[in-house]
């Protein structure tokens, strides 16, 4: 087996509902602002056009079995003996940059296991015996890395990430200390979320969600630099709230914390409140009128006129994002079915590259429009992902005939139940009248 060479950057993949999200990257192109940007030189709930894996588990165990690789030598997490709390950080650094090779998933796996766990004792030993205030930050920084990267594999981390990081919280030699508020609560924004992501995925209670997000108002009052954590909450909290059947739950949420931050003066939180402006313009859209304007990824104009009259899918993707290119496919299924009974397809995309855009639609045949965000931009247009708070991709809307707006968001089932609807309806023979 010809062996594949990566270097383990320490890169955790999200895939919630098909949607791509990265955590942790150290190169990332970010639709979004981090909650924990400030986490050694790390990036929390970032895009990137780094190619995604095809699997949907949120775990570090699902890369691409081409990527995975073997031979684990035992003696490569062995402490360094009588090292100093500075020469313990180099080792635990170098533990984790390196690059590796392995030829199964079984290797990688308990390798993965064995230099957290390698890492984690350094970290404590650092805190243990560190006099020097900053080394010791470090070390808090890196035990709390850790355990964050432990409890993405094992869930039942989550209390001991939640207890360690409030210990911080409390710690005066981390405090006093220049950057210690900022690491501290770039932690407790990742804490918060990941009370927001299990409070959903168990279907938890409403009031326990609006205490949280009270919690995340607060932190982001405190701390200013925090106010990315508003776009990284809106996509779990919106499927919350469509799996209890409430509606108005996001723009309740949203909106209180919108009329409190409306009263800073803060640039951090003004930048929130243009997120917040588009995350509650998105939840307010069904049954209205969507704004659609931009210029075409070749420079052309766009027309929405062409729209009139027809049933359009509005498909917000990125040539990097894996779910994207999935949808795309089934997308091009659902146009081929229905284009002929009016359904019609607009896509936006996010990207960057507009190379790389330019050769994906050529190559993949995409028959319907595609309008660039770069390009719209730079024509001094909209940017209607921001302009609707979309933080995600793929994100989808429905409009109908009438020009508004059906379902924001719909997954491909919810999709193709209210396609076959409306289409059914039309096609449905009318009953004839006798006088």
């Amino acid at each position: 087996m010809t062996k594949k060479i990566m270097s383990f950057g320490l890169i955790l993949f999200v895939f919630i509902a098909g949607k791509a999200e990265i955590l942790f990257s150290q190169s990332s192109h970010s639709l979004s602002s981090s909650p924990a940007n400030n986490i050694v030189q790390s990036q929390t709930s970032r895009k990137t056009q780094d190619d995604l894996p095809a699997s949907s588990q949120n775990n570090l165990r699902n890369l691409p079995q081409s990527l995975l690789p073997s031979q684990i030598n035992p003696n490569e997490f062995v402490l360094p003996a009588q090292a100093t709390p500075e020469q313990l950080l180099d080792w635990a650094a170098q533990l984790m940059t390196q690059q590796r090779s392995f030829e199964t998933k079984k290797d990688y796996d308990l390798w993965l296991d064995q230099m957290f766990q390698a890492v984690l004792t350094a970290s404590e030993k650092v805190i243990s015996s560190s006099t020097n205030d900053e080394t010791y930050l470090k070390g808090c920084n890196l035990k709390a890395r850790i355990l964050y990267y432990q409890w993405q594999l094992q869930p039942t981390v989550f209390p001991h990430l939640k207890q360690f990081v409030d210990s911080m919280a409390n710690d005066s030699r981390i405090l006093n200390q220049p950057d210690g508020r900022i690491i501290v609560s770039s932690f407790q924004a990742v804490v918060l979320q990941g009370q927001i992501t299990n409070l959903v995925r168990n279907q938890g209670k409403i009031d326990d969600l609006k205490q949280i997000m009270k919690d995340v108002l607060a932190l982001i009052l405190r701390c200013p630099e925090m106010s990315g954590m508003i776009e990284d909450s809106i996509y779990p909290v919106t499927l919350y709230a469509e799996a209890k059947k409430q509606p108005n739950l996001v723009n309740e949420l949203f909106g209180e914390i919108y009329q409190i931050l409306k009263q800073s003066d803060n640039p951090e939180h003004q930048k929130a409140i243009k997120s917040l402006e588009g995350i509650l313009r998105f939840s307010q859209l069904p049954g209205q009128e969507m704004t659609i304007e931009g210029t075409l990824w070749n420079n052309l104009p766009f027309d929405p006129e062409t729209l009139k009259g027809k049933v359009v899918i509005v498909d917000f993707w990125a040539t990097w994002c894996v779910p994207c290119h999935v949808m795309g496919r089934d997308l091009l299924k659902l146009y081929e079915q229905y284009k002929d009974q009016g359904l019609t397809i607009v896509g936006y995309s996010i990207d960057d590259n507009i190379e790389e855009l330019s050769s994906y639609l050529q190559y993949e045949k995409i028959p319907w429009p595609t309008l660039s965000e770069k390009i719209s931009v730079q024509n001094n247009q909209l940017s209607l992902n921001k302009y609707y708070g979309i933080s995600s991709v793929p994100t989808l809307i429905l409009i109908g005939k009438d020009g508004k707006v059906i379902k924001t968001d719909p997954d491909l089932k919810q999709l193709t139940e209210l396609l076959n609807n409306l289409f059914k309806q039309e096609t449905a023979p009318k009953e004839k009248t006798s006088f």
